[in-house]
């Protein structure tokens, strides 16, 4: 198992690419998506293994970010 670095100093949080299976919501598009790859993006606090990990997570489709980067930009644009 490996550590996940969490990043503090960063205005951006921890993303991930993600691949769901239960409908997760685009904050951008604002259309449920699943199937396809999307991108999480850990937002709160770090609550730790028994509680669940994080507070709150958001999620943006493929269709609205097709790289790590444009995700990053969409998110700093519309929740800042």
């Amino acid at each position: 198992m490996v550590k996940r670095e969490v990043r503090k100093d960063t205005p951006i949080p921890n993303v991930h690419k993600i691949t769901p299976f239960l409908w997760k919501y685009c904050c951008r598009c604002k259309q449920e998506f699943r199937g396809s790859y999307g991108w999480r993006f850990e937002v709160g606090e770090y609550l730790g293994a028994d509680r669940g990990s994080w507070s709150e997570n958001r999620y943006i489709c493929s269709d609205c970010a097709k790289t790590e980067e444009e995700a990053e930009m969409i998110y700093s644009r519309y929740h800042r």
